[in-house]
């Protein structure tokens, strides 16, 4: 790999992860625009920022392997950690809650939708055959 590809690869690594904040950010404000409509329970606070961050990492690895197009599995589930590290540490600040079950819970849920993504963004057939 030359210095250039180098350059790139963490770019697109920060820009996919900046992405997928972005995307579990936006999703957890429209999760609360619904609880605040719907007037729901407490206990589905829980759930939408599953979802929320499921949502994010999932999107945010679709975008960094559909930028270098190899080996989804590995680095879906690498911005899917790089994702819930920004998350975990962003909430710690709002929070006194330290790591717990719930937190590892998150953290499997984070790399298993960013591989997720990165599997199905590499194995993606092209509509133009290009």
């Amino acid at each position: 790999m030359q210095k250039n590809d180098n350059t790139n690869y963490v770019l697109y690594i920060i820009i996919s992860v900046l992405i997928g904040v972005l995307s579990t950010v936006v999703s957890l404000f429209l999760f609360a625009i619904l609880f605040t409509v719907l007037d729901l329970k407490q206990y589905y606070n829980a759930v939408f920022a599953t979802i929320s961050l499921i949502i994010g990492s999932f999107v945010g690895a679709s975008v960094f392997v559909g930028k270098i197009k190899i080996k989804g599995f590995i680095n879906g589930t690498l911005i899917g950690l790089c994702i819930y590290v920004v998350v975990f540490i962003t909430s710690l600040f709002f929070s006194k809650n330290s790591f717990s079950l719930t937190s590892l819970f998150h953290l499997i849920s984070s790399l298993m939708s960013g591989a997720i993504g990165g599997i199905l963004q590499v194995n993606k057939k092209s509509k133009y055959n290009i």
